[in-house]
């Protein structure tokens, strides 16, 4: 098989320096006879250093960075196939496909209060986008993202499922049960559960350390009064995945809104306990491999913890289990064939 040039359509992170997590690690894991590109980086193509926040300024900014995009020249052209990320108005001249987490649907009932009409509208012209002929596929992570781009009209046929590639990553021992949460929208990641939740449990159990994410986190620690709790407003990746992750027993994910999240499945590679709410894909995501508890339950988030923190077999069993789940589910070389064959099949037509 000849070379197949690929260009991905994909914003850059500030923070990193690089595309956002989820493009970057389709670029670092190429199916076979893959050849991927880039866009160069531009400022309509870099994300604000928050956009995982859902905020008036982020959806004005969002809505010009897209019309101007969607008034530049097509893009496309020398490259065999366009894969283009999340949402994105930007002209394609060659066929594509798209990638999202979530379904445009998921999506703004979960962020947006917004009459019922005015979602169906805005869903309505963006499906009509993914269902013209020159966009070929749409890939998503999850059945559950699966069944909302079916629901939203684009065809079952069209829509596939492949997660992220993930390889796993290795363990250091350390002393203390180390907690994890990475909450850079701080109110849809539940932060002040995961608080609250920490304080009940430091009354029944020693030598567990919480580390917390996030804009304005060192504040709201040193408000918190909470001993044991260790907060960084921003850790850039480096840091995260090689120092942090690696001693990381238990990763939080008490969101009140969440398609997937990278962050837990970042810290299962390494062996981290996952426990989550249940939105989204977070269940799907763990699997056996964790606890899921309701949003906003803070009662059930802290017994889950204590539970965690204080049995160190029933971790050790599930952080087997959660490396279990990304060998199975991730490996990048199995990933990297089923995402071939969505690439094969959209050039077909």
């Amino acid at each position: 098989m000849e070379e197949l040039r690929v260009l991905l359509l994909a914003e850059y992170d500030r923070r990193v320096g690089g595309l956002r997590r989820g493009p970057s690690l389709r670029l670092a894991n190429p199916p076979p006879g893959v050849r991927y590109f880039t866009l160069p980086r531009t400022s309509i193509y870099e994300a604000p250093l928050n956009y995982s926040e859902v905020t008036p300024s982020n959806i004005i900014r969002s809505a010009v960075v897209q019309l101007t995009r969607a008034l530049r020249p097509p893009v496309g052209e020398g490259f065999d196939l366009v894969h283009d990320f999340f949402m994105d108005l930007t002209r394609i001249s060659s066929p594509w496909v798209h990638e999202n987490d979530e379904s445009p649907g998921q999506y703004l009932s979960e962020y947006f209060n917004m009459p019922a009409a005015v979602r169906s509208a805005i869903v309505g012209t963006i499906i009509d986008r993914l269902n013209d002929d020159n966009c070929r596929a749409v890939i998503t992570w999850s059945k559950w993202a699966y069944e909302g781009f079916v629901r939203d009209g684009v065809p079952a046929s069209k829509v596939y499922v492949v997660p992220p590639p993930m390889m796993l990553g290795e363990r250091r021992p350390h002393s203390t049960v180390n907690v994890l949460l990475v909450a850079r929208d701080p109110l849809r990641k539940g932060l002040d559960v995961a608080l609250k939740a920490f304080a009940r449990t430091l009354k029944y159990l020693k030598d567990v350390v919480l580390i917390v994410i996030g804009p304005d986190a060192t504040r709201i620690a040193k408000a918190s009064g909470l001993r044991g709790l260790v907060a960084f407003n921003r850790v850039d990746d480096f840091t995260l995945h090689n120092v942090i992750m690696p001693e990381t027993d238990i990763v939080l994910a008490p969101s009140r809104a969440e398609a997937y999240n990278l962050t837990v499945l970042e810290a299962m590679a390494h062996g981290a306990v996952p426990i989550v709410t249940d939105v989204g894909a977070l269940p799907e995501l763990v699997g056996d491999a964790g606890i899921v508890v309701e949003r906003d339950d803070v009662l059930s988030l802290s017994n889950s913890l204590e539970r965690l923190a204080s049995d160190e077999g029933l971790r050790s069993k599930l952080s087997a289990a959660a490396r279990e789940v990304v060998r199975r589910d991730h490996d990048p070389e199995v990933v990297g064939e089923r995402l071939l064959k969505v690439y094969m099949s959209a050039l077909e037509g």
